[in-house]
């Protein structure tokens, strides 16, 4: 893999409130929440790229193994972002946003 990219900007909510109940709710009235924001990209040859990307979704654990190796070929066809001729040359990328959420309580 050529590159991986993760979490590197902070988004801070001093109150997480659930809208969608009529009178809203604090979920975590005594602590500091903090919202990581990011996008994940990895980059390198498609093939590999492919199978991490695959990793990150739980259904492609209880495939068996032809269905596996026929979702990777899939798979890397969508994510080629170059033209070369064989396989074993083709680069590919596979990008994903990903949310962490801390949450502190405040210490008095």
């Amino acid at each position: 893999i050529t590159s991986f990219k993760g979490f590197n900007n902070l988004l801070c909510l001093k109150k997480l409130c659930v809208k969608s109940i009529p009178t809203p709710v604090i979920i975590f009235p005594e602590a500091n929440v903090t919202i990581e924001t990011n996008v994940v990209t990895i980059k390198g040859p498609v093939i590999q790229v492919a199978e991490i990307a695959a990793g990150f979704f739980y259904a492609a654990f209880v495939l068996k193994p032809d269905k596996r190796k026929s979702m990777i070929t899939s798979l890397s066809k969508i994510l080629a972002i170059s033209k070369e001729s064989t396989d074993a040359k083709k680069q590919g990328q596979f990008s994903m946003p990903i949310n962490r959420l801390l949450v502190e309580p405040y210490i008095k």
